[in-house]
Order: structure tokens, then sequence, then C-alpha cells
């Protein structure tokens, strides 16, 4: 699924790097906020406004004691950048008041232009009164952010209108001016950062909405939710959504610290166990601020909530990271980004250093949530590497009972009961027991009987072609001192002749079993008893409980039987190694394989295998261990 996502998101990246591409020149074209209407208004409307001269605090704290011309003025406005006039606190009962701003323009040669702006973009309008006559003056740039005011010579009065959409009781009126060339290429950078970040932030909205509906993880959706709330909120400041509405902003502010929130605790769930009580509250406190913003109509705690949550935010990444958690490294570096742009921005509001350092926010923003997509990411790597280790160590478990072909098979979204045939077929199957096993009393008997299985299984598995199913036989099950195996059903014989290679690996069997013998050095003899009979097999899984591929038919019961035929061949005899042919096996040999077989005739010793009744006889071979090499020879020649 990874592979196939990641092709999908290069696709779709491309596009969205093309619509973003499209979007640079619609807005360094755009003007568009300069069509916006302007009401008009009557100078008798001037009388209820607030007069604010230029005598007023300026923000580099210089004191002036009389009126400044325009000129000096513009000397401030020169050494500083810009000059913000902040007007007394005031009491405003209702959502709409107006500013005046008076000034002198001593220069009687022509006219002169300078710019007021805004941080945002709210109902303000603005109109200059000159000699009695209100002109409307019209929003100027990219999204409207300031106006250019044409002061004629003489005494003007630059009026501005303020418009909420909710009441305050108090409020300090900010008027910003600043020199025309300083506001104009504050606009033109706007024409290249809005297109850039907004188009960037988009592109990783849409990548983080990818993720959660690949994964379906509550932390992809939060963390969604989080950036399409913030990106939100800047497009409202920057004047997509005209005018900009505080009480909205104060929603998706406190919105957006609610899910900022959860991302965290559902991203660093197990890093803040202790802790997570404080961020549960938080989110409460920040979903009940964005409801008392719409009810109330207020900002309510809009500032206080997003610096709460973003304080808390960081300590539960640096905590994690600090603990050795990777993905919270990158958190930590990302809101470290966002709180200093935060703070660059306040100093810019307050002492206007600079209109450029405006944008420090939606910076900040775009840095960190490329950050806590990187977090993200790495995260995904580390749950795909986990996964890849557990699901590696299970297969591994897998592989001790079944075989390599059906784990294949499963990892390729095969099911179980389709791995292995079902139905019918005909097999050899070879019974072999270890005669008088409980009479074995050496130390190590029982490394003895797992050495003998072992190495059994493996002589079972040579050859083996998951492919073709192809094998020297599938072992049915063991029982304890023997075990049960098949040739020719469900894996195929390794040549086509299902009797001479079941023959052929029977003395393999018994040669294993005699070198271990040998090892174990014990001083009785130690014999073993094979039987081998042809006939129907039938592969199945239960229909309930475990699925667990298994054998019955015919030739199993047949081949435990015939080798249990041993006690009578050999009753009056001293212990050794047997080997026992059902007929249909020996009629499928050739005269060569024969070789050394005695025919046993049931009538004359008056004995019956169990289960065959209609059997009049069977063959059977003493092994030693000095020929099993030349009959392993002869066996292959024929």
């Amino acid at each position: 699924m990874t592979r196939r996502f990641s092709k999908q998101w290069s696709r779709l990246q491309a596009l969205l790097i093309a619509m973003t591409m499209g979007f640079a020149p619609h807005a360094l074209a755009a003007d568009w906020m300069q069509h916006v209407p302007v009401p008009s208004l009557e100078l008798q409307d001037i009388t209820s406004t607030i007069e604010v001269q230029l005598t007023s605090e300026y923000r580099s704290i210089k004191a002036y004691d009389r009126h400044l011309s325009i000129d000096e003025m513009l000397t401030e406005i020169s050494k500083e950048g810009a000059l913000a006039l902040t007007g007394p606190k005031v009491t405003i009962r209702e959502s709409g008041y107006y500013i005046l701003v008076s000034a002198i323009h001593n220069n009687t040669g022509e006219d002169l232009k300078i710019a007021q702006y805004e941080g945002v973009v709210i109902e303000k309008h603005s109109f200059l009164v000159t000699d009695g006559k209100v002109e409307a003056l019209p929003r100027r740039g990219l999204l409207g952010h300031y106006f250019i005011i044409p002061l004629k010579p003489g005494k003007n009065y630059i009026v501005t209108s303020v418009k909420n959409d909710y009441k305050v009781e108090y409020s300090t009126t900010f008027v910003r001016f600043s020199d025309l060339e300083t506001v104009l290429g504050y606009d033109d950078s706007k024409k290249i950062i809005i297109p850039f970040f907004f188009g960037a932030i988009l592109l990783i909205l849409v990548h983080t909405i990818w993720i959660y509906f690949s994964f379906r993880k509550f932390y992809f959706l939060f963390y969604s939710l989080y950036v399409a709330s913030a990106f939100y909120f800047f497009l409202m400041s920057y004047g997509f959504f005209f005018p900009f509405s505080l009480v909205n902003g104060a929603i998706a502010a406190c919105l957006s610290s609610a899910f900022l929130l959860a991302f965290c605790r559902y991203f660093l769930a197990s890093r803040i166990r202790n802790i997570r009580f404080i961020g549960d509250v938080l989110i409460l406190v920040a979903i009940a601020s964005a409801i008392y913003s719409y009810v109330a109509r207020t900002m309510g705690f809009s500032v206080l909530v997003p610096l709460a949550s973003i304080s808390f935010f960081t300590f539960a990444s640096i905590r994690a990271a600090l603990a050795g958690y990777k993905p919270a490294t990158y958190l930590s570096v990302g809101t470290l980004v966002l709180t200093l742009s935060l703070a660059a921005l306040a100093l810019e509001i307050y002492v206007q250093i600079h209109p450029l350092l405006a944008h420090c926010a939606l910076f900040g923003f775009m840095f960190e949530i490329v950050f806590f997509t990187l977090a993200i990411l790495s995260k995904i790597t580390l749950q795909e590497k986990r996964a890849k280790e557990e699901s590696d160590h299970a297969f591994k478990q897998l592989s001790k009972v079944f075989y390599p072909h059906q784990i294949k098979q499963i990892r390729q979204a095969a099911e179980l009961e389709q791995t292995m045939p079902t139905g019918s077929g005909k097999a050899c199957v070879i019974s072999f027991d270890i005669i008088g096993s409980s009479r074995i009393h050496h130390e190590k008997a029982k490394d003895f009987f797992r050495n003998v299985f072992l190495r059994c299984n493996e002589i079972m598995m040579e050859g083996y072609d998951g492919t073709e199913l192809r094998a020297n036989a599938y072992r049915i099950k063991e029982l304890g001192d023997g075990f049960l195996c098949s040739v020719g059903f469900p894996f195929k014989s390794r040549t086509g002749y299902i009797a001479r290679d079941t023959l052929e690996l029977a003395y393999k069997f018994y040669e294993a079993f005699q070198d271990e013998v040998q090892k174990l050095g014990y001083h009785e003899p130690i014999c073993c008893g094979i039987g081998i009979a042809f006939d129907d097999v039938i592969g199945f899984y239960p229909e309930s409980g475990t699925k667990e591929y298994d054998l019955h038919g015919r030739a199993i019961v047949l081949a435990t039987r015939y080798e249990n035929m041993r006690k009578k061949i050999l009753r009056d005899m001293a212990p050794s190694s047997i080997i026992i042919l059902h007929e249909k096996v020996r009629a499928s040999l050739q005269r060569e394989s024969l070789e050394g077989f005695v025919e046993y005739c049931l009538q004359d010793h008056g004995a019956v295998v169990r289960d065959d009744p209609a059997a009049t006889r069977l063959f059977y071979k003493f092994l030693r261990p000095d020929d099993v090499l030349e009959e392993n020879s002869t066996s292959r020649s024929a």
C-alpha cells in the first residue's frame, strides 16, 4: 500500500504545484480590493468622532509637545520606517466608531502622498477632508491593506471609520502611517509571499488529508483539522474573506488550538500519559472559548487559549524528544519556530519595526506544519518498520507450522485454504516406528528421538519446490516414537514414479536412523519398522475450529497396519529392522528394486492384515546397516 500511495501522491503533488503556479500570476495581477464599495461620509458626521492629533503617543517613546508638520512627520517616518498613533483608551459601546487625524502640509507647491496601512483587513474606510470637501479613499494593494492619502497644502483631516462585528467595552485605536515607498515594497512582497506560502500550506493540507484516508489514524484527522482551521484564519487575516471578522478569527484560533491539542494527545499518547489530563482540560477550555466567542460575539479568551495550547504542546514535544522519540524532535523544532514568529509579530504590532514582519506568523506557521509533516512521516516510517519487524517475526513463527509456499501466498493475500491441495489423490504412505522405544533407558533417549525425526524431516524436504508443489514427501504427523508421511500427494513425487521414490526415501530414513543409533552408542540393538502402502488419501481443512491442513484416507490406515505386521513376522526371530510392502507397492516396483524382499503368505501363517481382509500376501525385507547404501544405489539405477 505504501508504494502505491507514494506513486499516487507524487502525481497529486505535480497537479497542486501546477495549480499554485497558476495562482501566482493571478495574484500578481490582482488589485481587486480597489473595487470594494466605499460608503459616503457627511461633514456633520465628523463631530461624533474622537480627535487624535499627530502629537499623540509615538511608539518609539518620543514625546512631542506641539503639532507636527507634515515635513516633520515624514522626517520621523524616514527615521523609523513607520509612525503609529495610538488614541486614548476610550469607552466604545457601539460596534462602529470614527478616528480623526489632522495633518498640516506646509509645502504649498505640490501634493504629498503618504500611506495608511493595517495588519489585517478589517471593515475600515478612510476619507480625506480638505477645504470642506470629502474624498473617499479606495483600498489599494494586492488584498487591500492600505490607502494612499494625497495630502493637499495646508491642513488636512484623515477620517477613518471602523466597523467591528462585535461590541467592545474598551478599545485602544490604532492608526498606522508610513511613507508610500515602504508600503509599496510591503505590498510587492505579498505578491511573492502569499502565492508561495498559501500554495505550500494548501499542498501540505491536501497531503495530510490524503494520509488520513490512507491510514485512518486519529492524529492525522486532528492534524488535518488543525491545519485547515489555522489556514482559514490566515486567509481571513490576509483579506481573502473581506472584511476580517474578529469573532470568526477568535473561533478559528480556539478551534485550531483544540485540534492541535487533540493531535498532541494521540500523536504522543504513550509519551505524555502522566500529563494527558492537562491537555484534555485545555481541549475543553478551547472548545468552550470558541462557543463563548460565537454566542457572546466577543474575542473572549482567543489570545490566551492559543498561547496556553502552544506552551503545552511545546513542553510535551520537547519532553518526548528528550526521551528519545525521534518524531517529537521535529515537533519541537516546528513549534519553537512558530513561537518565535509569534513573538516577532507581537514586536511588530507594538513597536512597528517594519511592515514585512507582519508575515512572521504566516512564515512560522508554514515552517511549523512542514516540520509537523516531517514528524508524521517519521512516525509512519517507525510504524512501518515496527510493523515489518512484527510481520517478519510472525511469519518466521508461522514457518514453523506452514510451508514456505504457504507463507508466500498468505503474504500475497491468499486464503489459507487455497495454499494446499484439497480433495482426493493417490499416494504412497510410509509409517515409520522405532521398535521398543519405551525400553530405551539411555539418558539421551529424547535427544535421540528428536534427532531422528529432525533428520527424517530434512530428508522429506529435499527437492522442495513451492511453485510446483514437489518434494520428497509430506509429513502427515509424528506419533511419539514414529511418524507418517506421504509421497505423491499433496506434494508430487520428484520423479513421478511414486513407489520407487517412496522405497528410496524409506532407505534414506533408515540410513539417518542407523547413523543416530551409532551416535547414541546404546548397549542393546535399536531397530525400526517401516510399512509402505499405496491407496487413496484426502487432503482437507476442518470446517470449524483451527484451520489446520490434514490428510486422511485408506493409504494412511494401511501403512500403519502393514508396519504393525512386523510383530507377526518377527515373533520367533531376533530383533531386526524391517521394511514391509503393501502388494500394490510391490506391483509398481521394477524387479531390481525388489531384490532381497521375501513374500509372506498370510494364509500359510494364519495372519490377516487388519482393515485389508482381501490381502493374501505382503513382502518384507530385513534392513542391515551394511547394505543400505547398496540398496539406495540399486533403487536409483532402477
